[in-house]
């Protein structure tokens, strides 16, 4: 059915098409991570906060900052604050959402 409507619609009036494009095609692949990282940092109209704010606590300037962090293996007083502080910010964003 998608065949016959392509071909009624498209062919019939535009003649076969010389290439066929995909988004899965290697030009889509350099600029989506940068979409999609420009999208994460936009605030949500809900939440109104970006979804890294949400999940991180803060908004990164670029993908380099996206970077895994070392693997501490000793307790930390800033780490349990910044714990605290997401679970915050997270109760906040449910609020939000609530409302």
């Amino acid at each position: 059915m998608i065949a016959r409507l392509f071909r009624q619609e498209v062919v019939h009036l535009h003649g076969v098409p010389r290439s066929l494009t995909s988004d899965h095609d290697m030009k889509f692949d350099l600029v989506l991570p940068q979409a999609e990282f420009a999208y994460n940092r936009l605030p949500n109209r809900t939440m109104k906060k970006s979804s890294f704010d949400v999940l991180n606590g803060r908004n990164p300037s670029t993908p380099l900052n996206l970077a895994g962090l070392p693997v501490l293996h000793y307790y930390s007083s800033d780490g349990e604050d910044e714990t605290e502080m997401i679970k915050d910010l997270h109760a906040q964003v449910k609020q939000q959402i609530t409302k």
